[in-house]
């Protein structure tokens, strides 16, 4: 089908729906014959959406009858924030209708705003068709990636997944032979005044849009519903160990590879005797003890082996999981420095691709490529608006430029209209006239003492190189701007004890400040001295995972969370290495 063929047809129905009445392969295609007219598309979208939604009362109040082009609609519809919807997502919350979209809200997802409030963004079966085609296109991808490795294995697994995605294959209680581990929040499932279910939105891609895989899931997800934290480390290996068929993890924050690792070397011998008797040393309710289904017959040949491993220091993923061939995680953005920091764990051919830019508002973007943090803009689902800082012109996709910064707005299928995401990303190049976009920083975590406005993720770069040229590696660090000392203090955990080196904290200041005066608007106010130089803070062990457990207490687990490198308080004086 040709580009105009398809916008044709979009003016009438969703692209989504359009697209997921395809087969997969029809799917991709159809995509890129799409990237090559992100104007049109992007208009497409649009007026369709404005079409089907202009009996609302927020389509009535902004005269969505007499929109007719991107101009008429800006005209229209001024720019949002999420405080722009409290009188409706209220009144949604109770199960009133047609407000901002037809009909009601099908459901809530549950996410932490700036001051670590929940929001309440609303979904329906319009934008759950755009989430199920796009995790669909995120998987159809993996599959030809795996292709070009050199490994039989990762061929056969490409297979087994491209059987997944089209109802080949059957879920049922065994591991599969060629099996993912899924890292996902738990639901936490709670019901609005209205009676409509709200939730996080990495359990529900799970169990809801990424279902199609389900049968090639080690672990089962009523795991993630009836265990938390340690406990559900403990399950997962459980679930996953009496396989050595584990080819892939999939999540979003890579810690929790690393964190399963952890778990594992720590229960070891209580995992190996579990695995040879078929017993679990965790309380499991019926319902679990038949979704775990053979996971629990005895193995103890696969008990010898792991017991050896364990023997010999081994006990970690990289030899009990010999085939793992890829991991699918954020590799942008603050945590995708945490990729680095798993590739111990695993086999030295593991290929990492990126998990896809997306939030509980939208999924924004299809990685099509190995160790890129970035894809091309899902052109084809919503409307997305972008501005550069400190200029007052909003652009469209065609509009961007290989190399910027941007802030994102989105106008979804589910009430939010030019909606700001407080999210930063950038141009990464183009598939066919479609930019790649990759997550940068939030624009909250932004240091700014003196107007010089350093991303975290910049600061995070320059502490990890400054550590780096000494020999240490960063596992945590997080920033306070000191506004009445004019100066940040970078609070840093490292890998080991040698920081504390005589003279090792002023050079890694100096190191900190060198790099960070390759900023211009940093070089202009430090040498004015409105800015002074950094100081350094070391952190004791485990500040980087107790930011990480205080984080996930709003998030409701670790796979999830973002932390921000920039903090308005300086840490707790407890976690300073003296």
């Amino acid at each position: 089908m040709d580009c105009g063929e398809l916008l044709k047809r979009g003016m009438d129905c969703q692209l989504s729906e359009l697209l997921l009445e395809m087969s997969p392969e029809e799917q991709r295609k159809n995509v890129h014959v799409l990237y090559g007219s992100s104007r049109a598309v992007q208009e497409t979208v649009l007026l369709e959406m404005i079409k089907s939604y202009r009996n609302t009362e927020f389509g009535l109040k902004h005269h969505f009858a007499s929109i007719h082009s991107i101009e008429d609609y800006r005209k229209e519809v001024p720019l949002s924030e999420y405080e722009d919807y409290h009188n409706a997502i209220d009144r949604l919350k109770k199960a009133e209708s047609d407000i901002l979209f037809p009909g009601r809200a099908t459901y809530f997802f549950l996410t932490s705003g700036t001051s670590g409030t929940h929001k309440y963004i609303p979904d329906t079966p319009r934008e759950e068709m755009n989430r199920r085609l796009i995790v669909n296109l995120r998987f159809s991808e993996r599959p030809d990636l795996l292709d070009k490795t050199q490994e039989k294995y990762a061929r056969e697994f490409a297979d087994r997944i491209r059987m997944a995605l089209v109802g080949k294959l059957q879920e049922n209680a065994e591991v599969p032979d060629q099996a993912l581990i899924v890292f996902a929040n738990s639901e936490g499932l709670q019901s609005t005044e209205g009676g409509i279910l709200c939730g996080t939105a990495s359990s529900r891609t799970a169990t809801g849009s990424g279902g199609a895989l389900r049968p090639l899931y080690a672990n089962p997800p009523i795991l993630i519903e009836e265990y938390k934290g340690e406990d559900l480390r403990y399950m997962i290996l459980r679930a996953a160990l009496p396989s050595s068929g584990i080819y892939a993890g999939i999540g979003n924050n890579a810690m929790s590879l690393a964190e399963l690792a952890e778990c594992g070397q720590k229960y070891a011998d209580e995992l190996i005797r579990d695995i040879r008797e078929g017993t679990c040393r965790l309380a499991m309710s019926e319902n679990v003890r038949t979704a775990m289904g053979n996971r629990l017959t005895p193995l103890p040949e696969r008990a010898d082996y792991l017991a050896e491993l364990a023997r010999k220091n081994r006990f970690i993923p990289k030899y009990y999981w010999p085939k793992f061939i890829t991991a699918s995680f954020w590799l942008g953005g603050s945590v995708g420095f945490f990729t680095d920091r798993i590739r111990q764990y695993v086999p030295e051919n593991t290929r990492f691709i990126d998990a896809g830019y997306g939030s509980s508002e939208a999924k924004f973007n299809v990685p099509c490529e190995m160790e890129t943090p970035g894809g091309p803009l899902a052109v084809y689902t919503n409307f997305y608006e972008f501005q550069q800082e400190d200029d007052e012109k909003i652009l469209t996709a065609d509009e961007l430029e290989q190399g910027k910064t941007y802030e994102l707005y989105v106008t979804n299928n589910a009430g939010l209209y030019r909606y700001r995401m407080h999210d930063q990303v950038i141009v990464d190049g183009f598939t066919g006239g479609t930019p790649d976009i990759r997550f940068y920083t939030k624009s909250a975590d932004i240091g700014n003492i003196a107007q010089e406005k350093i991303p975290g993720i910049l600061m995070q770069h320059v502490t990890m190189h400054a550590l780096s040229a000494e020999g240490l590696e960063m596992t945590a660090v997080q920033v306070y701007p000191d506004l009445n000392q004019m100066k940040y203090i970078v609070c840093i955990e490292t890998d080991n004890d040698k920081c504390m080196a005589c003279g090792l904290k002023e050079k890694t200041e100096e190191k900190i400040d060198e790099e960070l005066m390759e900023n211009p608007h940093y070089a202009i106010y430090r040498n004015n001295n409105a800015i002074l130089a950094p100081e350094v803070q070391w952190m004791k062990k485990g500040f980087g995972a107790y930011l990480i457990e205080e984080k996930s207490k709003i998030m409701s687990s670790t796979s999830q969370v973002k932390v921000q490198v920039f903090t308005k308080a300086l840490p707790d004086e407890r976690w300073f290495l003296k």
